[in-house]
Parts: C-alpha cells; sequence; structure tokens
C-alpha cells in the first residue's frame, strides 16, 4: 500500500553477468512499454474499483503521460485532484506539469505551480514548469524570471538552461 503513491515504480539493481536472470525473473516487464502498459492497467483497474482513489487516478495520469495521451492525463489528474491528492504528489512527481502543458491548460497549469510553489518555494521543477505556463500566456519576462529562479535553486539545471536559450535570454 506505501509503494502505490509511487506508481509501484522499482529499479532493479544488478551485476551485468546477472541480465540474463534478471530478464527471466521479470518477463515482460523486463521492456520498459510493457512494464509501463501493466501499471496503466493496474491504474484503470484501481480507478473502476474505487472512483475515489486520489492515488489511482494520479498513476494514471503519470501512465498516460509517458504514453503522450496528454488531454487524458489531464483529465486523470483533474480526477486525483478533486479525490483530495495528497499536498506532497507534486513535490516529487511532475507528470500533472507536462499533461496540463501539453493538453494546453495553462491555467491548471499555473494553479498547480502556485500551489506547489506556496509548500515548496524552492522546488526547481515547479519553477520550470510556471515559466512555460507563463511563456504559453506570452509573458516573456515572467516565464525567464522563473526559468532564472530555477536555475538559481539548482545550478546548471539543464532543463531551465534550454528554457532561457530557447527564448534567447542568457541563464
Amino acid at each position: 500500500e506505501n509503494w502505490k503513491p509511487f506508481n509501484y515504480l522499482y529499479m532493479v539493481v544488478y551485476l551485468p553477468a546477472d541480465e540474463g536472470v534478471l530478464r527471466n525473473i521479470l518477463g515482460a516487464n523486463w521492456d520498459e512499454d510493457e512494464s509501463r502498459r501493466h501499471a496503466l492497467q493496474l491504474s484503470q483497474a484501481d480507478t473502476t474499483r474505487d472512483p475515489t482513489d486520489a492515488f489511482g487516478w494520479f498513476n494514471r495520469g503519470s501512465n498516460l503521460v509517458y504514453f503522450e495521451q496528454y488531454d487524458e492525463a489531464a483529465r486523470a489528474f483533474d480526477s486525483a485532484r478533486n479525490a483530495s491528492l495528497p499536498q506532497r504528489m507534486t513535490r516529487y512527481q511532475f507528470s500533472p506539469f507536462i499533461a496540463y502543458f501539453q493538453a494546453n491548460r495553462i491555467d491548471d497549469l499555473l494553479t498547480l505551480t502556485d500551489y506547489t510553489l506556496q509548500l515548496t518555494p524552492n522546488s526547481e521543477e515547479a519553477w520550470l514548469w510556471h515559466g512555460w505556463a507563463k511563456y504559453r500566456q506570452d509573458d516573456i519576462p515572467g516565464a525567464i524570471a522563473d526559468w532564472r529562479k530555477a536555475l538559481k535553486e539548482h545550478p546548471g539545471y539543464p532543463d531551465a538552461i534550454y528554457a532561457l536559450n530557447f527564448v534567447g535570454a542568457q541563464p
């Protein structure tokens, strides 16, 4: 149950000589896409069984982002938020930001990044996506300021450097 809020993700550390054994143990889940399909099926089952399952909806949205189904992912994140998603979720998991940005739901992206920044004002990811939301609103100076805040929180942050270069600003 404690693993569910993290979409049942796992990382296996092994010696290269043990790869064959590990492939046999994991079976189809050795393949990242197949493993994600399985995770999506689990999250769909969770939300069908309990439509108020905030973690199930969040996981569903995260898996849909992986498959670049952004509109559906954004709707899943809406359901997670409506089901009283815990505040901590956007501190370390950023797929809702990607979904709302890619679905062009900029007001939702701003609301969620503002909320995250109230909880964690030094979140470089929240500053990054807040900047992309401002960029979509044609507030380039505001976007640049946010990306520079992201870079201040995480010096050398490649995504913030990319964003600043994207608009021709100096990091």
